[in-house]
């Protein structure tokens, strides 16, 4: 707004004078981008966390006035479906929240575009990144795989001889992913790590086919999660 004040003097003496107020209105154009308050929002979502869960709020401002000042969020027109599946943005707040179910094994980390357009002609827009880290939580069990199945062995094999492999894994990250493995104490068989999460049952003690003509051996795996 301009507040001018024009005044009118004529040429007598002593000389008069009148004033009128002028005010100018400056009508808004839309000139103006909206702009974020952040190029990367960052933020952590825990991976059984439930739908609707609030994961953060963007934000952005707009110079302009009215309308050409009004601004709606959306995710980027490239976004893919993977993503529009598991996150929503609310228009009007900028507050993306879960819409599906995050997996830490599938996607750990999520990076979206976010757009802001204000509502003038033509409509302008500003965007910023959001980087979405998915928590792992201690979901998956321990898996046993026989790579190698057991083959019968003679009673007078001596210690050491390796009778099957064993492997076994854990997608879980972390304290979540390490795996200790055990077989039951008290029989002639034990547990040789080798290498990573592979194991060799080997034999430790004196087999006697006249006693124990076979051994059902259970093998359980527990994770420090």
């Amino acid at each position: 707004m301009h507040h001018l004040f024009l005044t009118a003097l004529d040429g007598g003496n002593p000389a008069n004078s009148g004033t009128s107020q002028i005010v100018i209105s400056v009508l808004d154009n839309n000139d103006n981008n909206p702009v974020f308050d952040s190029a990367l929002y960052k933020a952590t979502v825990r991976e059984n966390s439930a739908l609707g869960t609030s994961v953060l709020t963007v934000e952005a401002t707009d110079l302009d006035d009215g309308p050409n000042g009004e601004i709606e969020y959306s995710f980027g027109k490239h976004t893919p479906d993977s993503v529009l599946f598991v996150f929503q943005i609310e228009p009007q707040t900028g507050q993306i929240s879960l819409n599906g179910v995050v997996d830490y094994e599938m996607t750990p980390t999520y990076r979206i575009t976010v757009i802001a357009r204000d509502k003038g002609i033509p409509e302008m827009e500003g965007e910023s990144t959001v980087q979405i880290d998915v928590a792992d939580v201690n979901d998956n069990p321990p898996e046993i795989i026989l790579t190698s199945q057991p083959s019968p062995v003679r009673e007078d094999v001596p210690n050491g001889t390796v009778v099957a492999l064993i492997r076994v894994r854990d997608p879980d990250t972390g304290d979540n992913g390490k795996v200790t493995v055990n077989i039951p104490p008290k029989i002639p068989f034990a547990l040789k790590h080798s290498f990573s999460n592979n194991y060799a049952l080997v034999t430790k003690g004196p087999l006697d086919r006249e006693k124990f003509t076979e051994y059902n051996i259970e093998v359980s795996a527990s994770d420090l999660g």
